[in-house]
């Protein structure tokens, strides 16, 4: 944990671009952290691909809790679902990685076994990139990955508003699993399931029953 922040370890280039920022080079291997869509990959990019899967309710309310955050303080959970909604960024993004038309070697994770059992799903990241690692590093891992280790030090791990600006939480807020199905109204979310059934599902249990074990 001796570095000011987790983009000194593991940069997110996209981010650092907008910032006019020169990422951190770092030797191979690296890990490169990243939000972009599956299509912006070639099927000959280097390296393997650990996709974080969350349900996109939650995914909708926390990003509407860090928008009201760092952009907008007026902002209203209703005015953002409608946007999240309509534009289907969510679905189209994580039908893009779920399908993987570009063959690329990818580990599935499910953000809310990682809260079940964060130890299991540690051992299939290691096992997918053949990580050479003792039993007290991974003792390490589980201690520095949880929320309340993260919470407590959560300017390593997130851009912080400034002081001035702040509203009312901060990048590490809750991390739980079933707000959204609370925070949605009825109509939010029959249109969710409505786009989750055609564009997700399928995909979704294919991915997570069939196949590789390391991808269920």
């Amino acid at each position: 944990m001796d570095f000011n922040h987790i983009y000194d370890v593991s940069p997110w280039i996209r981010n650092a671009s907008y910032r006019n920022q020169s990422p951190v080079e770092l030797p191979s291997p690296r890990i490169i952290k990243t939000h972009d869509f599956h299509k912006q990959f070639r099927k000959k990019t280097k390296g393997k691909f650990i996709y974080v899967y969350r349900d996109g309710m939650d995914v909708a309310v926390s990003l509407y809790h860090q928008n009201k955050n760092y952009n907008k303080s007026d902002l209203t959970l209703d005015t953002f679902l409608k946007t999240f909604l309509k534009s289907r960024l969510w679905f189209k993004h994580t039908k893009g990685w779920f399908k993987n038309k570009n063959k690329l070697p990818v580990l599935y994770v499910k953000y809310e076994d990682l809260l079940k059992n964060k130890r299991a799903e540690i051992d299939r990241i290691i096992e997918f990139i053949k990580l050479d690692v003792n039993g007290d590093g991974i003792d390490r891992a589980v201690k520095y990955s949880s929320f309340d280790f993260m919470k407590k030090n959560e300017k390593k791990f997130g851009n912080q508003p400034q002081e001035s600006k702040k509203i009312y939480d901060q990048f590490i807020r809750k991390g739980e699993t079933g707000e959204g199905e609370k925070c949605f109204n009825q109509e939010q979310k029959v249109k969710f399931l409505k786009y989750y059934d055609e564009m997700v599902k399928p995909l979704h249990d294919k991915v997570f029953c069939i196949g590789d074990p390391l991808k269920t």
